[in-house]
């Protein structure tokens, strides 16, 4: 075949209704392209006005799946019933329902609805620089004058209550014992009391002429005392039957515990010989007569000497003197 012949037939077959699925007319294109390679195109040819390579199909696809590649769409009719513009309603038109029921659904509120928040009494507190006054309300023009003496011919007898308070009132709070402990740089002394012009000078010496002789004498006593509770009166010196119990010196010392200590009689109304007095903790005092003929104190015959104190604690006690 001859280049002119196969560029003829190329073109006869171009330019008329092509059918892809025919297999004889593929044949016919395949082996026009085939010569027109084998035997080359001149210039002027390859110049020439292009062949419409697109045709209408007009013959059905064979039955099966085929592949007709990309498809530009420009245009397709409506389905049957589909809306268009024409029978859209105007801007703002009414729409009318007809039933007159409509089940509604969603999330509902109870009739009382929780709420929180700050919130205030019944009674609110107001703050107002006027109010109205209420009905039969009294004035200012309705008041006495200053200093009106009101006189009262028929006052009616009214009984009064409340909370009335007793002759004697019951007090509450932090109380201190009748003798209280004293410390002061100086106090005036009591009528008689003996003063540094009446003291004898250091290293003098005192002749004592009618003071039991200790050991020598049945009447003479030292006894001592340790307690680790005399909240109850106990006894430090037993009685001496038909003597008095005199106490020339004492000596008393508390532990850990603060507390009041009185020395008294064991009589059902015991005689007091030593009033309370306050030690504090690890406290304690030395009390010794000048003058052994004038004891500190005498307990009356046929008595016991005790010590009482006011809480449990470790107590010791000494004592010395003699009974006659």
């Amino acid at each position: 075949m001859s280049k002119q012949t196969s560029k003829t037939g190329l073109s006869n077959i171009l330019g008329s209704d092509v059918n892809p699925s025919t297999e004889d007319k593929q044949d016919d294109i395949i082996t026009a392209i085939g010569a027109i390679g084998s035997a080359g195109l001149t210039d002027a040819e390859l110049r020439a006005t292009p062949v419409p390579t697109t045709a209408e199909i007009t013959e059905s696809l064979p039955a099966g799946t085929n592949n007709i590649g990309d498809v530009d769409v420009l245009s397709s009719a409506l389905p049957t019933g589909a809306s268009t513009s024409a029978l859209q309603l105007p801007d703002g038109h009414n729409v009318t329902v007809d039933n007159a029921s409509l089940a509604v659904t969603g999330t509902f509120w109870q009739a009382t609805q929780p709420v929180s928040g700050t919130f205030y009494q019944a009674t609110q507190p107001i703050s107002a620089v006027s109010l109205p006054l209420p009905a039969l309300a009294s004035t200012a023009a309705k008041q006495l004058a200053d200093n009106h003496n009101v006189v009262v011919t028929s006052a009616p007898t009214t009984a009064v209550t409340g909370t009335f308070w007793q002759a004697t009132q019951p007090v509450s709070g932090t109380f201190y014992q009748a003798t209280q402990p004293v410390s002061a740089a100086a106090l005036p002394l009591p009528s008689g009391a003996a003063t540094s012009a009446k003291q004898l000078a250091d290293g003098h010496n005192v002749a004592v002429t009618s003071q039991p002789v200790a050991g020598a004498d049945a009447n003479h006593f030292h006894a001592t005392l340790t307690s680790a509770d005399a909240t109850t009166a106990t006894s430090v010196k037993a009685k001496t039957a038909a003597k008095k119990i005199h106490v020339t010196s004492l000596e008393i010392s508390v532990g850990a515990t603060a507390m009041e200590v009185q020395l008294q009689s064991d009589n059902v109304s015991p005689q007091v010989v030593m009033e309370e007095n306050f030690f504090a903790i690890n406290g304690g005092l030395t009390w010794t007569a000048c003058d052994k003929t004038l004891p500190l104190f005498v307990v009356n015959t046929n008595e016991d000497l005790d010590i009482i104190a006011s809480v449990a604690g470790d107590v010791t006690i000494s004592v010395s003197g003699y009974v006659v």
